[in-house]
């Protein structure tokens, strides 16, 4: 359906094209994820719902110039944040501008 779509996150340009996948006859390949999520989604909508999801992105900030795990500097302040500081969302503001980054590549 949405054909070709940018792989942005890559250092080459790549592309995703998202298939749905049929047997040598033609008929629809039951070990196909797509067409697995859309039989479900066929019964949830014959019962009048619509199933919402969402996703949360988790992940740590670390230093990579480190050879030990460590909290990454802050940009704004130039300080290094502690361990318990991923948990401070004034610290994690910090970051704002890699964050709004990986929402973008999302």
């Amino acid at each position: 359906g949405r054909g070709i779509l940018p792989v942005n996150w890559t250092a080459h340009p790549t592309a995703l094209l998202p298939l749905w996948l049929a047997d040598d006859s033609g008929a629809p390949y039951l070990g196909d994820p797509r067409r697995a999520l859309a039989r479900i989604l066929d019964r949830y909508a014959a019962l009048g719902l619509t199933p919402v999801t969402a996703t949360e992105l988790e992940f740590y900030l670390v230093d990579p110039t480190s050879q030990r795990p460590v909290g990454p500097v802050s940009p704004v302040t130039g300080r290094r944040l502690d361990s318990d500081a991923a948990l401070s969302i004034d610290e994690v503001d910090d970051f704002e501008a890699f964050i709004h980054d990986i929402y973008e590549a999302c």
